[in-house]
């Protein structure tokens, strides 16, 4: 399998990010992607709020995987150590789907798109493999679990 990282989505990868997102039943588990993605409409609103995005695709430009950043400021939570908001003003996000799913790209899908300081993500608790990837690469939970079983991990 060939893999490349690019920037942007084309049309057909973003109807298999809508098709990813109603019927991958960990993106279901773990993210709120089933409203995110619903369909073209929500998929545009939510890309209006400016957001970078690259995609992890293979030699047929099907989607493997998806990251974006955009700009949105830390929650208010009960966090483990003095943080400063203004630090971090970047939130993250990363999606691996089919094929690609548990072959170790993560890492170097991250490695690729992510260059910055200052990056905060939210993750469920349970998600044990994500919170693993996240702590290889250099994030560090900074919150304790809220009420939606959620944690700030910061980079």
């Amino acid at each position: 399998m060939i893999i490349e990282f690019k920037k942007g989505l084309s049309s057909k990868q973003i109807d298999q990010l809508i098709d990813y997102s109603l019927t991958d039943d960990a993106v279901a588990k773990f993210t709120s992607d089933r409203e995110r993605f619903k369909d073209r409409e929500a998929f545009a609103k939510w890309k209006e709020k400016g957001r970078e995005i690259f995609t992890l695709t293979n030699e047929n430009d099907d989607l493997l995987g998806i990251i974006w950043l955009g700009i949105k400021k830390l929650p208010e939570r009960n966090y483990l150590e003095k943080v400063d908001s203004e630090k971090y003003q970047s939130s993250f996000a990363i999606r691996i789907y089919g094929e690609a799913r548990g072959k170790g790209l993560s890492l170097d899908f991250m490695k690729d798109c992510l260059k910055m300081d200052g990056v905060w993500l939210e993750v469920s608790d349970d998600n044990l493999a994500a919170k693993s990837l996240y702590g290889k690469f250099g994030f560090r939970q900074v919150s304790e679990v809220d009420e939606n079983n959620k944690i700030i991990m910061i980079y």
